[in-house]
């Protein structure tokens, strides 16, 4: 196991450290929306609504599909777990890293 995290990972922390884009997130979990919609529900406007969405889509959070004139965006879960468990897989590591640094302190 790599410290270093895959490209995919990190493109997903660095999206999720902002506040607006974790807000941004928040709302899709209900279900999918446009940018004028949840630009109504949220105290962004809508220029900066879509710059976040933008970065969100980049990191794979979201999904973007046009209906009619608009742009529906909707919550892509998979994108959050593949780091939950890139996450998971890096703390056993450091778990079984740190009990045989224990183990090799205990035995002398």
């Amino acid at each position: 196991m790599t410290a270093v995290a895959p490209a995919r990972e990190l493109a997903v922390m660095a999206a999720l450290v902002e506040p607006s884009k974790r807000a941004i997130m928040q709302q899709l979990t209900a279900g999918p929306a446009s940018a004028s919609r949840l630009a109504e529900r949220m105290p962004l406007t809508r220029q900066a609504l879509v710059k976040h969405l933008a970065v969100l889509e980049g990191a794979g959070l979201v999904a973007r599909e046009r209906r009619g004139r608009e742009h529906v965006f909707a919550a892509r879960p998979e994108a959050i777990m593949g780091t939950a468990h890139w996450l998971e897989s890096l703390a056993r590591s450091w778990q079984q890293q740190l009990g045989a640094l224990k183990r090799a302190a205990e035995a002398d």
